[in-house]
């Protein structure tokens, strides 16, 4: 029966022992930071609504400025805590209770509860993004989780857009939200030349206009379909695969041709196109698009002229005016050859009578006796007579 009493006392000791070192490890001091009727803040942080025994029932006494001070009852309630969670003001449920501001009070550490976990809300513009925390990969935008009070390295990473790293703060028993516009990489670019013979020429790249040539531009797409277009000739478009070195082009463009075709009446007559000479009609000519000069000349005839405008194959029929005649009587003193439009009326006197188509003449009076020579211009008039007396200047 001693022994059983023994046995009984040692473990009695143990057990007080064990709970004094339990309680020693358990509690903590604070200081008193500021106290109003049964209300008192102390330096330490727990969450609002706990319960929290100031030993009280459970140790009878409250530990004040180093000296042990019986309290009816030590329970006390969390009323509010600050913005940095740094202090609680906590409310005793005892009338006043002799405790003063600066003095250190214990509590059992063993009776507040762990600090109370944090949401982190992390949204992104675009969505989709995958969400890194401490460089952990963790999910993908819009995206939420529960994580303990503390710092965290948030890191926001898409495809084609530029990371997005920062550091958040979550607190306890509170939403942190975080909204991050993700910045879009630029694509990489192509530079381009374009060169055309003749220049000027409008370019179109994807049916886009971008200048005229000589032209230099970039691009973001490899694959390009450029269209050139200019007045009077063919529409160049080709397909282009671009590289990183360099990217320039020359293009000859070719003119639009067309025929023209043209016939007189009555035939024979010489042709002028743009003041260049191509031949007799009938006459078929390849011509460029666009504006042209036509001239007809044909003796005895009036000269034509007019303007015309090619942009598909020409067929014209021109009936040439014929001239009305005139009468040129020529004298001359002492004597000469008489040439007119370059044909030889022999010489004179006596004086000379001719019939001339209407318009303008070249006479030439000339001397190899005399060693002499004249030019004049006669304008001969339809159904009218023209009187020239010319003589050599005395040498």
């Amino acid at each position: 029966m001693k022994k059983v009493n023994f046995l009984r006392n040692v473990f009695v000791c143990l057990t007080f022992f064990l709970m004094a070192a339990v309680f020693s490890i358990a509690q903590q001091r604070y200081e008193v930071v500021r106290k109003s009727g049964n209300r008192i803040t102390i330096n330490a942080g727990v969450r609002a609504g706990v319960r929290v025994d100031f030993s009280g029932r459970t140790y009878r006494e409250l530990q004040v400025g180093g000296q042990n001070i019986q309290v009816d009852t030590g329970r006390f309630r969390v009323d509010s805590v600050t913005e940095n969670e740094s202090e609680a003001v906590i409310e005793s449920e005892s009338p006043t209770d002799p405790v003063e501001i600066g003095q250190k009070v214990n509590f059992d550490q063993a009776l507040v509860p762990p600090p109370q976990r944090g949401t982190l809300n992390i949204r992104s513009d675009p969505s989709g993004a995958s969400v890194d925390i401490d460089g952990a990969r963790r999910g993908t935008t819009p995206f939420s989780i529960t994580l303990e009070p503390g710092a965290y390295r948030v890191r926001l990473s898409r495809s084609g857009y530029q990371d997005e790293s920062d550091t958040v703060t979550v607190s306890s028993n509170r939403e942190t939200r975080r909204n991050y516009s993700l910045t879009l990489i630029p694509p990489p670019s192509f530079t381009v030349s374009i060169r055309t013979t003749p220049s000027d020429a409008d370019v179109f790249v994807d049916d886009v206009r971008r200048g005229v040539t000589p032209l230099t531009f970039d691009v973001t797409n490899r694959n390009i379909l450029v269209r050139i277009e200019k007045e009077n000739f063919r529409t160049f478009e080709e397909s282009l695969t671009l590289n990183r070195t360099g990217n320039t082009f020359d293009f000859p463009l070719e003119k639009i041709k067309f025929k023209l075709s043209i016939e007189t009446v009555p035939p024979e007559a010489m042709v002028f196109l743009d003041g260049r000479e191509m031949g007799t009609s009938p006459q078929t000519i390849v011509v460029d698009k666009g504006k042209h000069k036509l001239s007809l000349k044909k003796e005895g005839y009036k000269e034509t002229e007019e303007e015309i405008e090619i942009s598909d194959d020409m067929y014209k029929l021109i009936e040439l005016p014929e001239f009305q005649k005139g009468t040129l009587i020529i004298s001359f003193y002492p004597f000469a050859e008489v040439e007119i439009d370059g044909k030889s009326y022999g010489e004179i006197p006596p004086v000379l009578q001719v019939e001339l188509y209407e318009g303008k003449h070249t006479v030439r009076f000339f001397s190899t006796r005399l060693n002499n020579e004249k030019t004049i211009e006669v304008v001969i008039e339809a159904g009218k007579t023209e009187k020239v007396h010319e003589k050599f200047k005395t040498l």
